[in-house]
């Protein structure tokens, strides 16, 4: 999903910044008009390394690239107010599926949680309303967290408490490469799609409405 179908307040926190992530886990926001860097955001890679698994190559060596590397990034909308005061207003996941709630305001790491164990990359999306964070992972595991009042306000360091599981499914046999919400008369839908050669819809939060496409096994 583009930053700008989040919402009308990151449409317009995106004609003037730009954020990008690396492959060693850090953002840099950008100014559009300037093209100048205004910030940079760092996790912290002895604290994480730590808790985070070891994913190694095909030669069996560690591939720090793979365990930092971000895979997508998203502003949440609707919390302007909350940065300024030391909330988050930005999430990123990627290698070793961490996800990471970021302020970009005070260029800092406020929450980073395992969402996905011992399962290397992972992707994810939001609802527009910013109620809903949907992860996914390399096995065809999809999580729904609850993130509407998470990290609303800072903590004493950086917080390892994940926000509430609202539900988890397997609807794929292999990496979920994308996904995407909609919105179907009062219902959330949750459209993804795998390298098993299926797309599932799925309530959102819920059960799996149906699996079509022919799966590769």
């Amino acid at each position: 999903a583009s930053w700008e179908s989040v919402c009308p307040h990151c449409r317009r926190l995106r004609e003037r910044l730009r954020e990008r992530g690396s492959y060693d886990g850090e953002l840099t926001v950008w100014n559009n008009s300037t093209e100048n860097a205004l910030r940079k955001l760092r996790p912290d890679p002895e604290r994480e390394r730590s808790r985070a698994q070891t994913v190694c190559n095909v030669n069996g060596e560690e591939d720090l690239e793979s365990s930092d590397g971000v895979s997508r990034l998203f502003f949440l909308p609707g919390r302007k107010g909350v940065a300024t005061v030391g909330g988050a207003d930005l999430v990123s996941c990627g290698g070793s599926g961490l996800v990471r709630f970021w302020n970009t305001v005070h260029s800092g790491l406020v929450a980073v949680f395992t969402a996905h164990k011992d399962i290397g990359s992972i992707i994810m999306t939001m609802t527009a309303c910013g109620r809903y964070l949907i992860t996914a992972d390399m096995e065809g595991t999809m999580k729904t967290w609850g993130i509407q009042e998470y990290c609303l306000l800072p903590s004493d360091g950086v917080t390892n408490e994940a926000p509430e599981l609202l539900g988890s499914l397997r609807p794929h046999m292999d990496c979920v490469t994308h996904l995407e919400t909609c919105l179907h008369g009062d219902r959330l839908l949750l459209l993804s799609a795998s390298a098993d050669c299926s797309v599932a819809l799925s309530y959102l939060p819920g059960d799996i409405v149906g699996v079509f496409g022919q799966v590769c096994v």
